[in-house]
């Protein structure tokens, strides 16, 4: 019921490093068949100060395998994300590869190509599902990435991006043409989805206060009626479809809540009764 992205969170949250790593390595063999990762045993040793600090050290070259576009577009079409998007503009594709930097070629090892196109494809993909826009952002959050292509002229090191620079501001007028004729589609979304990446945006991915997961979370919404009611619609499905076992676990995934003591299908019933009137002691009962 949950993106991948969120389940290693929630592993890597809990204290379970090793599981969340697990979780990522599965799905990315799953996915492309190709071993991603030879890490050594003391990389669980180091202590990150996020779910993102360890992902983000997770595919350095010097842990990676794989060719980072491939990894990096299996994981962008499960969840798009900023913390992702960060990673990708952070990236210097001119390092050496852990084929070369080891000396793995010598004994048959083949380095990986980085393919461009398939962050590109990845990329084209998600803005056509509508989770991706280059529309500027009207709030916190909406369920969508926000790709703003000015901003992307500055921070990006061309030096370090090879040719990719040039390729990516090539599709820019594509992600335009798209624009907000997609916004529809992630309102009509697989249900458990929008649940998912509504939970794990206010009350997962930053650890807030209580006070200012409120002011947020509700000036979202309310700038926001659409997503609102789709957020809404999709938590009446989960309550209606679902078993209270099943439940619990999707609500502690998604909002990245691990107290044993959390009732998923009383928790989300709170939730939906905040949504009436925003009261703000209803929302601290979500803590309760």
């Amino acid at each position: 019921m949950n993106p991948i992205y969120h389940l290693a969170s929630f592993h890597w949250n809990a204290g379970n490093i090793k599981k969340a790593y697990l979780v990522i390595d599965e799905y990315l063999k799953e996915r492309s068949g190709l071993e991603s990762f030879s890490i050594e045993d003391n990389f669980f040793d180091f202590t990150d100060r996020s779910f993102w600090s360890f992902l983000e050290r997770l595919l350095r070259n010097s842990n990676r395998r794989s060719s980072f576009c491939n990894t990096f577009s299996i994981l962008w079409d499960d969840y798009p994300n900023y913390n992702l998007l960060n990673l990708l503009i952070n990236k210097d594709f001119t390092e050496p590869s852990m084929v070369k930097s080891l000396g793995m070629d010598q004994f048959g090892f083949v380095e990986p190509d980085e393919n461009f196109q398939e962050i590109l494809d990845s990329f084209l993909a998600s803005a056509q599902r509508g989770f991706l826009t280059t529309s500027v952002s009207k709030s916190v959050f909406d369920g969508r990435t926000h790709l703003d292509f000015v901003e992307l002229r500055k921070v990006i090191n061309a030096s370090n991006w090879l040719n990719f620079k040039d390729q990516l501001l090539g599709i820019e007028q594509n992600l335009n043409d798209i624009g907000e004729l997609a916004w529809d589609k992630i309102l009509t979304s697989d249900y458990k989805l929008i649940s998912s990446i509504f939970l794990f945006e206010a009350f997962g991915e930053h650890k807030r206060e209580m006070k200012d997961n409120f002011i947020v979370t509700t000036g979202c919404l309310q700038m926001n009626l659409d997503w609102k009611v789709a957020i809404e619609n999709s938590i009446d499905q989960i309550l209606l479809a679902h078993s209270d076992e099943d439940i619990k676990m999707f609500v502690a995934v998604s909002a990245q809540m691990s107290h044993p003591l959390i009732e998923g299908r009383i928790w989300l019933k709170k939730l939906l009764d905040y949504f009436v009137n925003f009261d703000e002691n209803k929302f601290y009962s979500l803590y309760v």
